[in-house]
């Protein structure tokens, strides 16, 4: 887990756009810091009953973030101006705000989608509320296979009743 936590580390050093103001207004603690969401990444595609992988970088100054606790979900992302939560999506072991990754499993169950995203979420104690960072919106497959084998099916034969016809009085005439 440390060495996943070191490569978060590293590909959020290099992939991180911690941009002034960029976290949003219902991102950004009382301290001025957020949560840059660099995984999953946009238009990927994971797997029902699969890993979950989610980097993140964190932004700005806030001790009190950098000591917190936050929580993840995946989310229905399909209309932008109004995120759901999804109902097995609760991821419900917190990760450390400094520990940049977090890994989960999705249940297999999950429906499949093309618009999910995660939120995170974080108990700001001083503005009295919960502040919420989204990242990219992704698709999950579903963990049953699609069978695209062409249908079979088996006719009865009026020879094969004829010798069960048969056996059956033969089974008779013995007795």
């Amino acid at each position: 887990m440390q060495f996943l936590a070191l490569v978060a580390a590293a590909l959020a050093s290099t992939v991180s756009a911690c941009v002034a103001g960029e976290g949003g207004a219902t991102c950004v603690t009382s301290g001025g810091a957020w949560l840059y969401m660099i995984s999953p990444y946009s238009n990927s595609t994971l797997t029902a009953g699969g890993q979950i992988n989610i980097v993140w970088d964190k932004c700005g100054s806030d001790p009190a973030f950098d000591a917190a606790n936050i929580t993840f979900e995946i989310a229905d992302a399909s209309n932008p101006n109004n995120v759901q939560s999804v109902n097995g999506g609760q991821f419900t072991q917190p990760a450390a705000v400094s520990g940049l990754a977090a890994t989960y499993t999705i249940p297999a169950s999950f429906p499949a989608g093309n618009k999910y995203t995660i939120k995170s979420s974080y108990r700001d104690a001083k503005l009295g509320g919960w502040r919420n960072c989204f990242g990219n919106t992704f698709a999950i497959a579903s963990s049953t296979p699609v069978n695209t084998a062409p249908a079979t099916t088996t006719k009865s034969s009026g020879a094969v009743a004829g010798v069960a016809a048969a056996a059956a009085a033969a089974v008779v005439l013995a007795l």
